[in-house]
């Protein structure tokens, strides 16, 4: 997208191929559910400072790199070597070299001259010294990245791990048939009859008539622990919001079938699928409507308020009265007790 363009507000309406950036521009003036989370997880003022700021500052963040990579190559894996590319191990050529020092000692080995840069050394073992270019890492590297061109560049690890959570999705049966056919990153905007704010959402697999999904990589899949990650990142609230716009956006009813195909980002990148029950998805809706009344009475009156002002007490929370209770019936130290392992153990009781 041109930096000196600054794109219009769409009309309401179901966009495809709409670059991310565009969809993410500030111009917009739209509202998504990153900003309605926060104001429902937090409070309005954690709400400007992350997303309405003018003068707030996008944070750099590696793993953007990584979670673009991962919704490339499980949704779009025909993209994937367009946008991307992996980094060579080293560890996987057998006498490869690299260093300074290393490389000094091989000219040396050689009878070579032992004095320049890094790269030049490099290249002295291969003119003068005959040795393999594809042992001499600095040469690798550097025809690496006249390779990579404009491309994104991963490295080994993160190229290795990509590749092991995208097998582990295609052997997951439950999560390629949500993922089977549909569109790839479809964006919907509508007018909040309610409120008259513009909305967005923008769903990473949409099966008109059929469901929406969303990927999220996590550190358990477990179905105890995924269920209070997704409630502490307001995932109810984004599938109630995602349902609600595809809704008015593409005049398309999909009852409760948005879906979330949660991944762990560890070795074996175990997946797990699931969706909102009425219930979690009716207070999902709730918080929803309430972050977009919250957000249009905070854009009126410009008024951004953070926490209550009054001093409070801090209270015995009930989880710790259980622990107390549990460390006490079987005779333990409560501070040995490990957390996960107390709620797990905790519901199943």
């Amino acid at each position: 997208m041109n930096d000196h363009v600054k794109p219009a507000p769409p009309a309401p309406g179901v966009y495809r191929n709409m670059p991310e950036d565009h969809y993410h521009a500030r111009e917009l003036g739209a509202w998504g559910s990153s900003t309605i989370k926060t104001i429902c997880k937090q409070t309005l003022a954690h709400a400007y400072a992350k997303h309405v700021d003018p003068e707030r500052e996008e944070k750099e963040n590696a793993n953007l790199d990584m979670g673009h990579a991962y919704h490339t190559l499980v949704l779009e894996p025909e993209n994937f070597k367009e946008r991307f590319i992996i980094e060579p191990d080293m560890a996987d050529t057998e006498g490869a070299i690299d260093g300074v020092n290393n490389l000094k000692a091989h000219c040396k080995a050689l009878e070579l001259k032992v004095g320049g840069t890094k790269i030049e050394l490099a290249r002295r073992l291969r003119d003068e010294g005959g040795m393999d270019p594809n042992r001499i890492w600095p040469l690798v590297m550097e025809a690496f990245y006249v390779t990579a061109g404009k491309r994104t560049i991963l490295n080994a690890k993160q190229g290795k791990a990509l590749l092991g959570m995208g097998k582990a999705i295609r052997d997951h049966k439950p999560a390629t048939e949500i993922l089977a056919g549909g569109e790839s990153e479809v964006s919907f905007f509508w007018e909040d009859k309610e409120t008259g704010l513009l909305l967005k959402c923008r769903a990473d697999r949409y099966r008109p008539k059929v469901l929406a999904a969303d990927l999220k990589s996590t550190i358990s899949a477990a179905q105890w622990k995924f269920q209070r990650l997704a409630i502490d990142f307001q995932y109810h609230v984004q599938s109630a919001m995602y349902l609600d716009g595809i809704r008015h956006a593409a005049d398309d009813d999909l009852g409760d079938n948005f879906w979330f195909i949660a991944q762990e980002k560890e070795n074996p990148w175990a997946v797990s699928a699931c969706y909102c029950e009425p219930e979690l998805l009716e207070h999902g809706y709730n918080e929803y409507r309430r972050g977009v009344r919250l957000l249009a009475n905070a854009l009126d009156k410009n008024e951004w308020p953070a926490y209550d002002p009054e001093p409070w007490g801090l209270a015995m929370p009930g989880w710790l009265k259980r622990k107390a209770e549990f460390a006490a019936e079987r005779g333990l130290d409560i501070n040995s007790i490990d957390v996960e392992e107390f709620t797990a153990e905790e519901i199943t009781l």
